[in-house]
């Protein structure tokens, strides 16, 4: 019943106003015949990546100059990412729940067509696997990961914060690198922070089979909650690609808040999974957005601390092999000790307090239902957690398989179906089939999906991003774009004897509207400009349209 009320309220849900965002790469998979015409599969090389790029992506952004990818219809980018020659697709800025919902899967519908326009261009099966950590080895000692090898890649978690919270993980970052310069510093926010992190991958992990090879020579395959945790080794990294430097958070991008610096600064997650499952990344979203706001607002629990500050990141690893979710003992400051469901409903709990304490909108006890709901299904064994959590569903689904097929988990074919669980066709795709059998949560509808493709967000700069957009399309005007920036260059408006690229500044992603833009005078006399003749040529086309057909009546 829960759902059904979700899924069909028209009130949108806005977590503080927060504006989040997603970074999503994909895989890269040809398939192709061998030499006794059975299909394998294999990585496609970066050379044929780029041709993609520049014959496909290109040509159907004939506009804009190339700085770090093209920026499409919905206010969303695709980029080709430069250290992996991967597939990037970003949503646009979110300010809701739902939008950021959508526009996940959204991200999956543009690699379709992606896959759809390579088979027509270069008749070469290509598919992109939503998928950021593969099957491989992993070397460890004792339960200490110390080496990891094969692929991974991003799916980064963008928050926007207040500025001093984006100060504060710099300072942790450097006292990480070199303690003694920071005797006696210690956050206690961020700690809090950092054990919500740990835990919460029991609602947002993607699941998937990892390859533990030991020391010893011998090796084992496990099912683990997060695959992408195993890769994680520091509470604050800077690097993306490097596990030994990877983090919880990162702090590399600390000084990237892609918005006016002064007031905004940009929370940087990337030791999450990528998600297929509307609730899973519902709650990836909307918890992490919870457990912020209450930071934010001096209202978050002190005595969830966890015991050794140092110890989070190998507690970020444990638990991930957990499948009980409650196995891992997590020792508190206060001398208590839980397991990660526990830890999680404590979280769950206060923010079901801080909802009802500040009379906040009602649209914020959805979260707090959902939230304690996933939790239950864990703490109980419900079935119910394997239609609504990743992790979840694709452990029953293997373990349905392999009574019906006879097989160990640990077979190759699991494996295959492990990366095909990602794969986002929406008929052949394993998580796709679950989902029109009726055997996944639903949130949304298909046409939320098919809308956030074309449709960007109408409460962020996204919206203001694809206006401008329409202007200089219509006006067949060059133009380059940065998340808080437009350029543009156009000989017809010389006479107005202004600079050669005309920056029109977007620092603040809760403006969309040209109204609302706060810019300089020579600013607003180009976009009233173009206003303008966008009008006139509007008007044009209307009235000299041809409707075709005969009069009615």
């Amino acid at each position: 019943m829960f759902f059904e009320i979700l899924i069909r309220q028209p009130e949108e849900f806005c977590v503080d106003r927060r504006i989040v965002g997603e970074e999503i790469e994909y895989s890269k998979v040809l398939r192709v015949k061998d030499s006794e015409g059975k299909y394998v599969y294999r990585e496609a090389d970066d050379e044929f990546m780029r041709q993609i790029f520049k014959q496909i992506v290109e040509p159907e952004h004939p506009l804009q100059h190339v700085q770090d990818g093209f920026f499409m219809g919905n206010g969303g980018q695709i980029r080709l990412e430069p250290s992996g020659q991967h597939v990037e697709i970003n949503t646009p800025e979110c300010l809701t729940l739902r939008d950021i919902v959508a526009q996940d899967k959204a991200t999956e519908l543009t690699a379709l067509r992606l896959t759809a326009a390579i088979k027509t261009k270069f008749n070469t099966d290509v598919v992109f696997h939503k998928k950021n950590s593969d099957f491989q080895s992993i070397f460890s000692i004792e339960d200490r990961i110390v080496l990891t090898a094969g692929n991974t890649r991003g799916c980064h978690e963008n928050y926007c914060v207040e500025s001093e919270l984006i100060s504060e993980i710099q300072t942790a970052y450097q006292k990480t690198i070199n303690p003694s310069s920071f005797p006696g510093y210690e956050q206690l926010s961020l700690r809090h922070l950092l054990l919500f992190m740990e835990t919460r991958q029991i609602l947002s992990g993607g699941g998937g089979l990892k390859r533990l090879a030991r020391k010893n020579g011998q090796s084992e395959i496990i099912y683990c909650v997060s695959p992408r945790a195993l890769h994680t080794h520091l509470n604050f990294g800077r690097s993306t690609t490097v596990d030994e430097t990877r983090g919880i958070i990162n702090a590399g991008r600390a000084n990237e808040a892609l918005a006016d610096p002064h007031r905004f600064g940009r929370l940087h997650i990337d030791s999450g999974d990528a998600n297929m499952a509307e609730v899973s990344t519902f709650l990836k979203f909307g918890t992490t957005s919870a457990v912020l706001e209450m930071i934010e607002n001096k209202c978050w629990d002190e005595t969830l601390l966890g015991e050794d500050p140092d110890y989070n990141a190998s507690l970020f690893r444990a638990i991930s092999r957990d499948l009980t979710c409650r196995s891992i003992p997590i020792r508190l400051t206060n001398g208590d000790i839980y397991g990660a469901i526990d830890i999680q409903k404590l979280f769950a709990k206060r923010w079901k307090e801080y909802v009802k304490t500040l009379g906040f909108p009602e649209e914020k006890a959805r979260l707090s239902e959902l939230w304690l709901e996933a939790l239950r299904c864990l703490e109980t064994d419900d079935p119910k957690a394997g239609r609504l959590l990743d992790w979840k569903i694709k452990l029953q689904f293997f373990k349905k398989y392999c009574k019906k097929k006879s097989l160990p988990i640990e077979h190759e074919r699991i494996a295959t179906l492990d990366l095909e669980y990602h794969n986002p066709d929406l008929q052949n795709g394993i998580y796709n089939r679950l989902k029109n059998r009726g055997l996944v949560e639903r949130l949304i509808y298909d046409r939320d999906i098919e809308n956030a493709i074309l449709i960007p967000p109408q409460n962020t700069r996204a919206r203001l991003r694809r206006h401008l957009f329409d202007i200089f399309t219509a006006l067949d005007v060059k133009f380059s774009v940065r998340w808080d920036f437009i350029g543009f260059k156009s000989e017809r408006f010389s006479e107005f004897e202004f600079q050669s690229t005309t920056p029109i500044d977007l620092l603040d992603p809760f403006v969309y509207s040209v109204e609302s833009l706060d810019i300089t005078k020579k600013e607003k006399i180009i976009v009233e400009l173009l206003e303008t003749v966008k009008r006139k040529h509007d008007e044009t086309r209307v009235g000299g349209s041809d409707h075709g057909g005969a009069e009615a009546g």
